[in-house]
């Protein structure tokens, strides 16, 4: 009986010290990658490594990573199929990193460049995915559109429309001429284009965004203090000696709220 009566104490003084309980659901913000697994990912980066495969390897480091509550999805383009622009899929759906990092780790393993660069579609896809979520899109290319459409144009009707989602793009190992395209669909979505040619380079990229992106969790509070000098009133349920419900009355002054905080 004392334990209880206690616990409603308790829950008294935190509304004395001004700290409700009251639970604060935000919705989660999502990750959602895109990946490049068109044909010219075969090609080389200036040390002589593949980009395909340094950009697997930095991809499996980058999802292990801490994101919070935030979930993460991937989709690749141009893996299937050789002349198909609808050629793209989301080959992780959203999970948590638990979930995620040993399927990415496991489609790193099998991923074969083989065709198109899809990426207004794979837009447009990753769009459907969201299904509403508020998030990030990070795509990760190492060239322009091949399929005949406009991604900046997409993006850019995305922001007319307030859909609550940016683009982040990292060009992988591009040509200058194609630099300008990609820089295009960054700022259509108020982010930042970025440039990589390196696993070093690319993985610090990926880390800014992440850094960007990923809030950290609020530091609790410290408790205001009970006002000096002052008394609280309260008003406890007790039960008497046959066990029957009773009401009991009183003030804690200051030495009381200090003594039971």
């Amino acid at each position: 009986m004392l334990r209880a009566s206690l616990l409603l104490l308790s829950a008294l003084l935190l509304l004395v010290n001004g700290r409700p309980a009251q639970a604060q659901d935000t919705p989660d913000r999502a990750i959602y990658v895109i990946m490049d697994g068109s044909g010219s990912m075969w090609g080389a980066l200036p040390d002589a490594s593949r980009k395909v495969e340094v950009a697997k390897a930095v991809l499996q480091d980058f999802v292990a990573q801490d994101f919070g509550d935030a979930n993460l999805a991937l989709r690749v383009y141009g893996h299937r199929e050789r002349r198909n622009c609808r050629d793209s899929e989301l080959v992780v759906p959203f999970g948590d990193a638990t979930t995620v990092v040993p399927q990415v780790e496991a489609f790193a393993r099998a991923l074969n460049p083989l065709g198109m660069t899809p990426i207004a579609y794979s837009l447009r896809e990753a769009l459907t995915d969201m299904d509403g979520r508020a998030g990030e899109i990070i795509l990760i290319t190492d060239g322009n559109e091949t399929c005949d459409e406009d991604p900046c144009a997409l993006v850019r009707a995305w922001r007319e429309q307030d859909i609550d989602i940016n683009v982040h793009v990292v060009g992988f190992g591009i040509e200058a001429q194609e630099r300008v395209a990609l820089q295009c669909i960054a700022e259509a979505s108020g982010t930042e284009y970025r440039d990589a040619s390196s696993a070093d380079e690319l993985a610090a990229e990926l880390a800014q965004i992440r850094e960007e992106v990923v809030e950290e969790p609020p530091t609790e509070a410290e408790p205001s203090p009970p006002p000096s000098g002052g008394s609280v009133a309260l008003t406890l349920r007790g039960v008497d000696a046959e066990g029957n419900a009773m009401l009991i009355e009183g003030h804690l002054v200051q030495d009381d709220v200090e003594r039971f905080a």
